[in-house]
């Protein structure tokens, strides 16, 4: 399974992120500020800024 998680670098996103890497799920982790600062195969790490519609498109 795939989730989503956007301000994953922040610590509520990063939480979420690493409990659903614990668990197995694929990772597309957001971020804007600070980057994700977790280095793991079913983490894809994205720079967007989600107020950016066509930024969000190019997802």
């Amino acid at each position: 399974m795939r989730i989503l998680i956007t301000g994953a670098s922040s610590l509520p996103g990063y939480r979420a992120a690493l409990e659903a890497l614990r668990r197995g799920y694929e990772v597309v982790g957001l971020y804007y500020a600070h980057p994700i600062p977790v280095e793991d195969e079913k983490l894809r790490k994205v720079f967007i800024d989600v107020s950016q519609l066509d930024d969000l498109r190019r997802l």
